[in-house]
Protein backbone atom coordinates (compact mmCIF):
# COMPACT_ATOMS: atom_id res chain seq x y z
CA UNK A 1 0.00 0.00 0.00
CA UNK A 2 1.21 3.36 -0.66
CA UNK A 3 0.66 6.54 1.50
CA UNK A 4 0.88 10.01 0.91
CA UNK A 5 0.57 13.41 2.50
CA UNK A 6 1.92 16.75 2.22
CA UNK A 7 1.41 20.14 4.24
CA UNK A 8 1.85 23.52 1.99
CA UNK A 9 1.44 27.33 3.21
CA UNK A 10 -0.76 30.09 1.15
CA UNK A 11 1.88 30.09 -1.14
CA UNK A 12 1.85 26.72 -2.08
CA UNK A 13 5.23 25.60 -0.86
CA UNK A 14 6.11 22.44 0.59
CA UNK A 15 5.67 23.06 4.59
CA UNK A 16 5.80 19.41 5.20
CA UNK A 17 5.36 15.74 3.23
CA UNK A 18 5.26 12.29 3.86
CA UNK A 19 5.29 8.98 1.45
CA UNK A 20 5.39 5.31 1.97
CA UNK A 21 5.19 2.09 1.46
CA UNK A 22 3.84 -1.13 3.63
CA UNK A 23 3.73 -4.75 2.44
CA UNK A 24 3.59 -8.37 3.17
CA UNK A 25 7.00 -10.46 3.01
CA UNK A 26 6.27 -13.87 1.61
CA UNK A 27 6.22 -15.19 4.63
CA UNK A 28 3.25 -12.70 5.46
CA UNK A 29 5.66 -11.09 7.55
CA UNK A 30 4.81 -7.37 7.99
CA UNK A 31 7.56 -4.23 6.70
CA UNK A 32 7.13 -0.52 5.56
CA UNK A 33 9.77 2.45 4.52
CA UNK A 34 8.12 5.76 4.86
CA UNK A 35 10.33 9.14 4.22
CA UNK A 36 9.35 12.49 6.03
CA UNK A 37 10.21 16.37 5.75
CA UNK A 38 9.27 17.78 9.27
CA UNK A 39 8.51 21.24 9.69
CA UNK A 40 10.92 21.49 12.77
CA UNK A 41 13.58 19.96 14.26
CA UNK A 42 11.78 16.79 17.10
CA UNK A 43 13.40 14.88 19.08
CA UNK A 44 15.88 14.77 21.12
CA UNK A 45 19.93 13.41 21.64
CA UNK A 46 22.57 13.97 19.55
CA UNK A 47 21.36 13.02 16.05
CA UNK A 48 17.37 14.62 17.13
CA UNK A 49 15.25 14.07 14.60
CA UNK A 50 16.61 15.57 11.33
CA UNK A 51 13.61 17.07 9.03
CA UNK A 52 14.19 14.67 5.76
CA UNK A 53 15.02 11.06 7.21
CA UNK A 54 13.42 8.00 6.34
CA UNK A 55 11.66 4.86 8.65
CA UNK A 56 12.19 1.55 8.47
CA UNK A 57 10.59 -1.67 9.96
CA UNK A 58 7.79 -3.92 11.10
CA UNK A 59 5.10 -1.74 12.50
CA UNK A 60 4.33 1.75 10.46
CA UNK A 61 2.48 2.87 13.50
CA UNK A 62 4.98 2.09 16.46
CA UNK A 63 5.52 5.07 18.46
CA UNK A 64 9.63 4.40 18.56
CA UNK A 65 11.02 3.34 15.02
CA UNK A 66 14.23 3.11 13.93
CA UNK A 67 15.50 6.26 11.46
CA UNK A 68 18.10 7.49 9.05
CA UNK A 69 18.89 10.82 8.07
CA UNK A 70 18.25 11.58 4.21
CA UNK A 71 20.22 13.80 1.43
CA UNK A 72 17.57 16.35 0.17
CA UNK A 73 15.22 14.92 -1.82
CA UNK A 74 11.73 16.34 -3.53
CA UNK A 75 8.92 14.42 -2.53
CA UNK A 76 8.68 12.67 -6.18
CA UNK A 77 12.25 11.62 -5.32
CA UNK A 78 11.10 10.24 -2.49
CA UNK A 79 8.43 8.20 -3.92
CA UNK A 80 10.89 6.99 -6.38
CA UNK A 81 13.84 6.56 -3.26
CA UNK A 82 10.99 4.35 -1.50
CA UNK A 83 9.86 2.51 -5.01
CA UNK A 84 13.63 1.19 -5.57
CA UNK A 85 14.20 -0.22 -1.76
CA UNK A 86 11.11 -2.98 -2.88
CA UNK A 87 12.18 -3.32 -6.31
CA UNK A 88 16.01 -2.93 -7.08
CA UNK A 89 14.92 -2.92 -11.05
CA UNK A 90 13.62 0.76 -10.13
CA UNK A 91 17.25 1.96 -8.70
CA UNK A 92 18.23 4.92 -10.95
CA UNK A 93 21.04 3.98 -13.29
CA UNK A 94 24.50 5.23 -12.44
Amino acid sequence: MLSYRAVLDRSDHVRSFSVGITGHQVSLARWYARVELTEKPEGQGDCGHPLLHAHIGDDPDAALSPRAPLPWMLPHEALEWLLATVDSALEPAP
